[in-house]
């Protein structure tokens, strides 16, 4: 929420901290630096935006969300005014009820999370193609590529193809070739700045590496997602299946598509179906939009009650990172080497403000790309690297051969370790 008075992990978090080194540090606003690295992951569209907010009213937590909310919002405002266009005033004002009574979709909409602004550019892309108005659509579909990449940023052409209306050939050339060109306007500097590993990453590369085992990763689990996802609106989607709905035809194909493509991603995280809940909200507003006012009332209140059970499946302990976070600022050195022995540690890094945390594991559980998780048998070897390391841990104190250890302070169950080479040691 807005005023929610720490960030939460992981997102979040994670993107404020982004944010901070754009704004208020010294690392540019060309590519995102995170956790003492220039971070190939997403494209800075969000962060320009959320750093303006910043430098304009000062670092903190609604300030580093905003952008996200409004943005969330904005996917409302235009879910309905599709609605309206395309079927009539009702259907429209009922899939937009329909959109933030959907499990995920309050949640997302209301924290720092790049989900709602990349939905908006997808939807007004398509708004305004159907206003006939193709060079602004063209801009809009650039946007898009500039919060999550040009290869998920490809999802409202799908939908204005399925869709087919009056399609244009000439005219979706041009609107491909503007959006390519607002993309470029990043691309190019960066590319030339970053080289190679940057060029790799976000024009080849687009599915992160999510694709790299694609028939074996293969699952229903996403449709097992929608279906949680949509409560007793599913009522009205069977409905779709056993009649004739032509005129949601196009959003439920789209949306099947984008839910089949997700099925064989390495990661089956739940928001990544986002893209689709203002399709499906509209074909749902379409076939209730006749039913009685009463029936209708009663699936919203039922669909926000689904959304809070699907809310509360996912505990969250960012409070406990910020707070800890907080303590190690007035402890730990700026610009310190931390080892965190937690997890949950990206709402921790934006309040503490060290220089670098690693996260160590029993075993090799990061992902590649991941240069912040290390094993437990590697800490010496950081040590002896760094010369002095922080260790922050909630278990009992462990040695290590040639290292030296000595606590610092204690806070709410977490001891605070400062370690450095033994006086003689080789490693």
């Amino acid at each position: 929420m807005l005023f929610e008075p720490w960030v939460r992990n992981w997102d979040e978090a994670w993107y404020a901290e982004i944010i901070k080194n754009m704004a208020v540090k010294d690392y540019g606003w060309l590519m995102p630096w995170w956790n003492g690295r220039y971070y190939f992951d997403h494209p800075p569209l969000y962060f320009w935006l959320s750093g303006v907010v910043v430098k304009l009213f000062g670092l903190g937590e609604w300030q580093v969300r905003i952008v996200a909310i409004l943005a969330g919002l904005g996917v409302v405002w235009l879910t309905y005014l599709v609605g309206k266009k395309l079927f009539n005033r009702r259907a429209g004002i009922l899939a937009s009820l329909v959109l933030v009574s959907l499990g995920q979709v309050g949640v997302r909409f209301s924290h720092g999370n790049l989900d709602s602004l990349m939905i908006f550019f997808f939807l007004l892309t398509f708004y305004l193609w159907l206003k006939d108005k193709w060079v602004l659509a063209g801009i809009s579909l650039g946007l898009g590529f500039l919060v999550k990449g040009w290869l998920l940023g490809m999802f409202p052409v799908a939908l204005i193809l399925i869709y087919g209306h009056k399609l244009s050939v000439k005219k979706l050339a041009g609107l491909m070739a503007i959006a390519v060109g607002v993309f470029l306007l990043w691309v190019i500097p960066a590319g030339i700045k970053f080289g190679k590993p940057m060029i790799d990453r976000y024009l080849w590369q687009a599915d992160a590496g999510r694709l790299s085992r694609p028939t074996a990763m293969w699952s229903l689990k996403f449709f097992e997602y929608v279906m949680r996802d949509l409560g007793l609106w599913i009522i009205p989607g069977l409905l779709m299946v056993t009649k004739k709905r032509r005129r949601v035809l196009p959003f439920l194909v789209t949306s099947f598509g984008f839910i089949l493509g997700l099925s064989f991603l390495d990661e089956k995280s739940d928001w990544y179906l986002l893209p689709a809940y203002p399709l499906l909200a509209l074909s749902v507003g379409q076939v209730a939009s006749r039913w009685k006012g009463v029936i209708l009332t009663g699936l919203v209140l039922a669909g926000l009650i689904n959304a809070y059970r699907v809310e509360m499946m996912y505990p969250d302990r960012s409070a406990v990172g910020a707070t800890l976070g907080r303590y190690a600022k007035n402890i730990i050195p700026r610009g310190e080497t931390v080892i965190l022995d937690d997890h949950d540690f990206t709402a921790w890094l934006f309040y503490a403000d060290v220089g670098m945390v690693y996260v160590p594991f029993d075993s090799a559980q990061g992902k590649p790309g991941e240069w912040w998780t290390l094993k437990y048998e590697e800490i010496p070897d950081l040590v002896q690297e760094k010369g002095q390391v922080w260790w922050i841990t909630p278990q009992t104190a462990r040695e290590w051969p040639g290292v030296s250890s000595v606590k610092v302070s204690e806070y709410q169950g977490y001891s605070f370790w400062r370690m450095a080479l033994r006086s003689g040691s080789v490693m």
